[in-house]
């Protein structure tokens, strides 16, 4: 995760960047919050075909898949893995392939659970993730990155710096995701008017500021927005 801007001369043509060289690598990070601020253990899925040996951090879930991404067999074990509640609710998900099987629709009619789908190209608008959660949990993953590189000196034989081990991976998904407050996590679904209240009391909460502004000027000084893998 190198940092996408640098303070160097105008005009300078090359600008060398502490990097370990693993730039392309990726995972996809499965986040779930509920309306009362309760937010789900990550589910994180590697690039790799067998599941890490070393000891990963409490609080996490990890997959592996040929090409790191969320497929239908995954989506139904983070389903079971308990992204459902034990009670009748409400599931709002995108438009995303493995999110709309139908194995996956059978499986919220089993729990008695409801799907409600955003509408292609709304989810910036309407996904409290997207709206909200994204940009300060990615923000905070990159400055623990940013600052791990700075602060590392174990090289590689090749004389690059080496990269961080997955478990390192797993504790700064955790770290980012304990920095992201309940209230922010209830906010974002009044923002979204998904949970506002029935009598209208709660209709002014959707031209509210949206919650991760609050962290914005933090955010930006400290790393860049990345764009989502999926």
């Amino acid at each position: 995760m190198p940092g996408e801007s640098t303070v160097n001369k105008a005009g300078e043509k090359t600008v060398h960047v502490r990097t370990a060289g693993a730039e392309k690598q990726r995972c996809t990070v499965m986040l779930g919050i509920t309306a009362d601020g309760n937010k789900l253990r990550p589910f994180v899925i590697f690039k790799r075909k067998t599941l890490p040996k070393e000891k990963l951090p409490p609080g996490i879930l990890v997959r592996v898949q040929e090409k790191g991404w969320m497929t239908e067999e995954l989506y139904l074990d983070w389903l079971k893995s308990g992204a459902l509640l034990r009670q009748q609710s409400m599931l709002v998900v995108d438009i995303f392939r493995s999110h709309l099987t139908e194995n996956v629709k059978m499986k919220m009619r089993q729990e008695k659970s409801d799907m409600v789908v955003i509408p292609g190209g709304m989810t910036g608008k309407l996904q409290p993730l997207d709206v909200s959660i994204n940009r300060p949990f990615k923000s905070h993953l990159r400055r623990f990155y940013r600052d791990w590189r700075c602060g590392s000196t174990e090289m590689t034989p090749t004389g690059r710096l080496k990269k961080p081990s997955l478990s390192q991976m797993c504790e700064w998904i955790v770290a980012a995701w304990n920095t992201i407050p309940e209230e922010m996590v209830s906010k974002s679904f009044k923002v979204t008017s998904i949970s506002n209240a029935m009598d209208r009391t709660e209709d002014d909460a959707v031209w509210l500021t949206s919650p991760d502004s609050e962290t914005s000027s933090e955010s930006d000084i400290d790393s860049n927005e990345s764009s989502d893998e999926q």
